[in-house]
Formats: C-alpha cells, structure tokens, sequence
C-alpha cells in the first residue's frame, strides 16, 4: 500500500509483489464507481496501516538519526519494534471487508 506518486510498480510486480495505490483524478474530472469504491477500501485499510506505525513510532527508536556504527542493526531494531506493537494486541476489534 502507497501514497499516491509511488512509482515503484514496475519494480514490484517483477517481484511478485501487489502494490495497491488509490485512483489519480488527473484531467478526466471525476472517478468512476469502480475507482470510488476502490479508493474507499483503500482508504478503509489504510487507517489500520496508519495505527500500526504509530503504535511502532511510540518506541522512537527512530527519533535520531542511526549511528553509522549500528547502521547493520537497523532491520533488527525494526523487527523489534514491529514485534513489540503486535504484543499490545490487535488493531481492530472485529475484521470484516464490506
């Protein structure tokens, strides 16, 4: 999941990997039914995407640049990070896609 102007498609799809973007307006005035609902389920798991960083940023392990010394650690500190946000339980109470 990206912002919009995330322009690594390419790369990923050679990856294996999806990468879902919400619709571009650009000139043709307004979105189609099928981009609107597209862009609201987006929008819908995005906000949990959003909580789930924070929950990492309380951590701030990240608040100050990384010493070049420890510059070999950093996805270790990451996973930390990640693993401990996932012990403060789930984001969302019930999970259902409409």
């Amino acid at each position: 999941m990206a912002d919009k102007g995330f322009t690594l498609r390419k790369v990923l799809t050679e990856q294996g990997v999806t990468l879902n973007i919400p619709a571009f307006l650009r000139k043709k005035g307004k979105f189609t039914q099928g981009e609107v609902r597209e862009t609201e389920q987006i929008a819908k798991l995005r906000i949990h995407i959003e909580r789930v960083n924070r929950r990492i940023k309380e951590y701030h392990l990240f608040d100050m640049p990384v010493p070049f010394s420890l510059a070999g650690s950093v996805n270790q500190l990451w996973a930390v990070a990640c693993i401990l946000a996932n012990f403060k339980g789930p984001i969302v109470q019930s999970w259902t896609l409409e």
